[in-house]
């Protein structure tokens, strides 16, 4: 009897290992599209909208994603080399696209009590407003003509555009997010865990 106990035991350990194993696989499947950099340790998340979404939209939709304990935001970029980053990483993904649809929006929005178009630029995150990578050439930011363009597109090369926040034909957006100071442990973790509790380690 105790035989059999002994190797009922360790069945059952054999079989929640393979199970956290499955389901760390998939949880890691399902996370392929995240990207991280290197620089900063951020971690960045291309979402795409086949029917389109406007600025307000993609904001709230990237403040209700979580990784681990942290909270999702518009991406904000405060560096060329955090530029140069996400153009490399996102621009392939988003090169069969044609016009508005190709733009991402990114955390920038304007405070439409400042005096346009180059003042009351600011990030959702409260981050200084010093870099800027506007696409000048084509008379950007330019906040003048038409609709009030008060929020940030990131277009396929890698400049900014000032755009209408309303504006529902960009099909993408890029969530943010920072380093968990505390990571939760992977599922393969929580495995293991498991595991040596019921072997008393």
């Amino acid at each position: 009897m105790k035989n059999i106990m002994h190797y009922n035991k360790y069945f059952m350990i054999l079989c929640l290992l393979l199970a956290f194993l499955f389901m760390n696989t998939v949880s890691n499947a399902q996370n392929t599209n995240l990207i991280r950099n290197p620089d900063n340790g951020h971690i960045y998340e291309l979402v795409f909208v086949p029917e389109g979404i406007d600025w307000y939209s993609a904001e709230n939709a990237a403040q209700g994603q979580t990784l681990g304990s942290s909270m999702g935001y518009l991406a904000t970029i405060t560096s060329q080399d955090e530029n140069k980053f996400i153009f490399n990483n996102i621009e392939p993904l988003i090169s069969d696209c044609d016009g508005d649809a190709c733009g991402v929006w990114i955390g920038g929005t304007r405070d439409t009590s400042q005096p346009p178009p180059n003042l009351g630029w600011g990030w959702v995150t409260g981050e200084p407003f010093i870099f800027t990578n506007w696409d000048v050439a084509d008379g950007e930011p330019d906040t003048s003509v038409g609709a009030p363009e008060d929020c940030i597109s990131f277009a396929p090369n890698g400049l900014w555009d000032a755009d209408d926040c309303l504006n529902t034909e960009h099909l993408y957006f890029l969530i943010e997010f920072e380093p968990t100071p505390n990571p939760i442990p992977t599922l393969s973790q929580w495995g293991f865990i498991v595991l040596a509790g019921f072997l008393g380690l």
